[in-house]
């Protein structure tokens, strides 16, 4: 064979390839397309499937390698749809863990108002599809998630994807941005599960390096949960139960002519 065939030979192999390539890329920028197409219609749906619920919520944190916590709160978190969130901490060890949870807290409260500015979306986030995984027995799409712009609210990281659903079971990431002077190497890590036929966020841990503090894990565990549907829907035709004063976001009214960027 001459060496005029032999390079043709070695060219037609080069476009072969270069064409499979650029076929298996195409394909896999429709299949990410797919599957966050999906995914948004799926938190949309869980959101509008969310019934009025109680939760009690366990915070423990543990300082350095140490295997018990060194403190501890507890908080009753109400949900009333579609979008107002209140909670009140019932027990607690103080100190700076508790000054951590009310913040954290009343940061969840105001997010719960308008869900956008989070949630897993193009218009938050550019995705790319990195691989599959196994979560709780379920197949997942793995999503690596890059936010289109700096906040603190936003996760750098990646997202696993349950293949039948489409329901997000876990995020484990970093914020886009800074939370604070204090804080270095924040990492994330969320999980979620069906509660009575809702998608909730059932646990979380955050690992990060407190200066002057050291290395410090706050582990969030969802211990109890307590529909308020039947309760709402006979205090209307009763007398109201009166419940302890709960944290709630007040809004300002809007003055005219100027626009109320409150979130």
């Amino acid at each position: 064979m001459n060496r005029a065939l032999i390079s043709r030979a070695i060219s037609i192999n080069l476009m072969v390839f270069a064409g499979l390539v650029f076929t298996a890329g195409a394909a896999a920028a429709q299949d990410v397309d797919a599957i966050v197409a999906n995914m948004v219609r799926a938190q949309h749906t869980n959101r509008s499937q969310h019934t009025a619920y109680e939760i009690v919520r366990n915070y423990q944190l543990y300082k350095g390698d140490h295997s018990r916590p060194d403190s501890h709160v507890t908080a009753a978190v109400d949900f009333t749809p579609p979008g107002e969130k209140t909670f009140k901490i019932t027990d607690s060890s103080g100190g700076m863990v508790e000054h951590v949870v009310r913040k954290a807290l009343e940061r969840e409260v105001q997010l719960t108002l308008d869900p956008s500015d989070t949630e897993y979306s193009p218009a938050n986030y550019d995705f790319a599809l990195i691989g599959s995984d196994v979560v709780d027995g379920n197949r997942c799409f793995v999503l690596q998630l890059k936010p289109k712009h700096d906040s603190k609210d936003l996760l750098e990281g990646n997202a696993w994807v349950d293949a039948k659903t489409f329901l997000i079971r876990k995020v484990e990431g970093s914020p886009s941005k800074s939370l604070s002077f204090w804080l270095k190497d924040v990492h994330l890590v969320f999980t979620y599960h069906d509660v009575k036929g809702m998608w909730l966020r059932t646990g979380s841990q955050a690992s990060a390096h407190v200066r002057f503090g050291g290395e410090m894990n706050l582990v969030t565990r969802d211990v109890s949960f307590r529909s308020l549907q039947d309760e709402d829907v006979a205090s209307l035709t009763g007398t109201p139960t009166l419940r302890p004063m709960r944290y709630a976001p007040q809004i300002k009214a809007r003055r005219p002519g100027i626009a109320n960027n409150y979130r």
